[in-house]
C-alpha cells in the first residue's frame, strides 16, 4: 500500500523544520489521517528571530498558529512510525527540503519527492482539478479570508492523490483501480514523457531559428511591385537573365512601367513631375534618339500644366 504525507509547520533560522500539521493519506484506498500539533512550550519562550519565523508562516504560508493543536508531537511520531511501517512507498511533495529531511528522520525511511516526478505545484494543482478540501482547522481560520490561499496538509495530500491516480489510469487506459507497481510506472513514464517533450521543444526552436535566418535570406531576393505592392516571387539573378534574353529589336515597354519599375524602391525617392526645372530632363531620357524632338515638345507641353 502507498500512502501520500504532508506536512506544514515552522522553518527556525537555522533551517531546522518544526511540524504544526501532518496529513496521511491511502492511495489505494478512501482513508486519512489529519493533525494539528501542540506546541512544544509557549510562544513567548521563543527567541526574537524564531519568533519572525512563526509569523511569517502564520501570516503568509499556512495560517496555523504557534498555540494551535492538541496532538503531543513524541506521541503521534510514534503513531505515523507505526502506521506506514507497512507502506511501499511514501510520497511527498517537497517546497522546501528541512520538511523532507524531517520526514525521512521521523519514519527512517525513503521519502519519494513528487517534485522528482514533475508534479505541478499544489496551488496549479488546485485549479487545475477545481477543488479544494480543507481541515477543520483551516474551514475555520479561512472563513473570513477565503481571498487567501493558505497551505492545508489535508488539501495538498488529497491534491497528490487525485493527480497521482490520474497518472496511473492515463498510464493504464482503465478507470480501475491500481496497485503500488502501476503507479510508480505511471510516476516514471512521465518523466520519460517530460523529458522527451523538453528535447522535442529544444529541437523545435533551433529549426524554427533556422527557418528565420532563411525567411531573411529570402526577404533580400523578392522585390516588390510598386503598383499593387505586392511581393514578386522573382529573385534578382532569375531577372537579370530574363532582360539580358530580350531580343535588342523588340518593342519598349510602356512608358507608365518605364517610370514605375517593378523594382523595390521607396515611393518618395520617386521623381516628383510638377517640377518644371526638371520636367524635360525627365522626359528626354525615357525616349531613343530617334524621336528627341517629339520628346522636347511633350515635355514642354507637361512643364507648361
Amino acid at each position: 500500500m502507498d500512502f501520500v504525507i504532508d506536512a506544514q509547520g515552522f522553518v527556525n533560522p537555522d533551517g531546522v523544520f518544526l511540524p504544526k500539521e501532518i496529513c496521511v493519506l491511502s492511495l489505494m484506498h478512501h482513508a486519512g489521517s489529519n493533525w494539528i500539533i501542540a506546541p512544544p512550550h509557549p510562544y513567548n519562550h521563543n527567541i526574537r528571530e524564531v519568533k519572525k519565523c512563526i509569523d511569517h508562516a502564520t501570516l503568509r504560508v499556512h495560517g496555523l498558529q504557534w498555540s494551535d493543536g492538541d496532538v503531543l508531537a513524541e506521541d503521534l511520531y510514534k503513531t505515523i512510525k507505526t502506521m506506514l511501517s507497512t507502506a511501499n512507498r511514501i510520497y511527498a511533495y517537497r517546497d522546501s527540503s528541512p520538511k523532507i529531511k524531517f520526514l525521512e528522520q521521523l519514519m527512517n525511511r525513503k521519502v519519494y519527492n513528487l517534485t522528482d516526478y514533475f508534479c505541478p505545484e499544489p496551488q496549479i494543482l488546485s485549479r487545475t482539478f477545481k477543488f479544494k478540501f480543507n481541515c477543520l482547522t483551516h474551514m475555520l481560520k479561512n472563513k473570513n479570508r477565503s481571498q487567501i490561499y493558505r497551505q492545508c496538509s489535508f488539501n495538498r495530500c488529497h491534491l497528490m492523490k487525485k493527480w497521482i491516480l490520474g497518472l496511473a489510469h492515463e498510464f493504464t487506459g482503465l478507470p480501475v483501480a491500481v496497485n503500488s507497481e502501476t503507479i510508480f510506472q505511471a510516476l516514471e513514464f512521465n518523466v520519460e514523457r517530460n523529458i522527451a517533450d523538453d528535447t522535442t521543444t529544444d529541437g523545435n526552436e533551433d529549426v524554427d531559428d533556422d527557418d528565420e535566418d532563411d525567411d531573411d535570406d529570402d526577404d533580400d531576393d523578392v522585390e516588390v511591385d510598386i503598383e499593387e505592392g505586392n511581393p514578386q516571387d522573382v529573385h534578382r539573378e532569375n531577372n537579370a537573365n530574363r532582360v539580358a534574353s530580350t531580343p535588342m529589336n523588340s518593342p519598349p515597354p510602356p512608358a507608365y512601367y518605364t517610370l514605375f519599375p517593378p523594382r523595390k524602391v521607396k515611393r518618395n525617392l520617386l521623381p516628383s513631375f510638377t517640377q518644371r526645372g526638371r520636367a524635360s530632363d525627365l522626359f528626354s531620357d525615357l525616349f531613343d534618339s530617334s524621336s528627341d524632338s517629339e520628346a522636347a515638345s511633350y515635355a514642354s507641353v507637361c512643364a507648361r500644366k
